[in-house]
């Protein structure tokens, strides 16, 4: 990934990343979870929103207006790469805590898709049921898994 992002601070188990939103409101600490789900299937939840260090938590649905959402979703990707990549059977839902948000994610999906497709495999959320990502429909949740290479 090429694009501007910012520098990502990993913990021992390689579950939580975080790093420093820099922009007009000033210096604001981010956290990105990868909860497990489901031990058996390897499903993990990504969570990402503010980090408070004072009361130990991650809050998702707080609006930042920081002025750096590609750079802070960028961000993102790029520690969802990371940790893809040191758990290449893990399966990734991301939801956004909104619609909007959700929809947000989307669009960066897109945005990103030549990149993303040529190593995961991603299917959305539509009404309760997995299917292939298609441009051009709205979707409640993505799933992420890694491609096996071929040879």
């Amino acid at each position: 990934m090429n694009a501007d992002y910012y520098l990502l601070a990993r913990d021992e188990n390689l579950a939580v990343y975080y790093f420093v939103s820099e922009g007009s409101r000033g210096r604001i600490k981010k956290g990105i979870f990868f909860q497990l789900v489901d031990e058996e299937e390897q499903l993990y939840n990504l969570a990402f929103g503010d980090w408070n260090d004072e009361i130990g938590h991650l809050d998702d649905v707080v609006r930042t207006d920081n002025g750096d959402t590609q750079k802070v979703l960028n961000t993102v990707a790029v520690a969802v790469v990371d940790f893809m990549t040191k758990n290449p059977g893990a399966k990734l839902m991301a939801r956004g805590s909104t619609s909007s948000r959700t929809r947000l994610y989307q669009m960066n999906i897109l945005r990103n898709w030549q990149e993303i497709s040529e190593h995961f495999d991603v299917q959305g959320v539509k009404d309760g049921q997995f299917e292939v990502f298609c441009n051009g429909v709205n979707y409640e949740a993505f799933l992420l898994t890694k491609r096996l290479l071929t040879l």
